[in-house]
């Protein structure tokens, strides 16, 4: 289940392009990491629940963020595609491996 290691580089690099680098940072770790798979996925999992998750994320200049007011829809709609994206890899990859 490479797709998932490969969406979270893909939103990594996109994130580094809006110069989001908590979450590019947090990413870039994981990837990194000597985690199994399904542990990599579990991980991938908790961060979409509670204060401070990455649903919680809003990519805009307001925050800092290397974004355009005009892009904010675009730049946004396609994180989010993103998000959904990697939540169905990670919930494929416990159907696969239990969890």
């Amino acid at each position: 289940m490479a797709l998932l290691d490969d969406k979270l580089s893909e939103l990594e690099e996109f994130l580094r392009e809006c110069q989001v680098y908590g979450w590019a940072n947090r990413i870039d770790e994981l990837l990194h990491s000597k985690l199994s798979l399904p542990h990599r996925a579990t991980k991938v999992r908790s961060w979409f629940g509670g204060m401070g998750n990455l649903d919680d994320v809003i990519i805009c200049r307001e925050n800092g963020d290397a974004i355009a007011d005009r892009d904010y829809e675009r730049v946004n709609g396609k994180f989010r595609h993103f998000l959904a994206e990697i939540r169905v890899l990670a919930e494929m990859v416990r159907q696969e491996f239990g969890g």
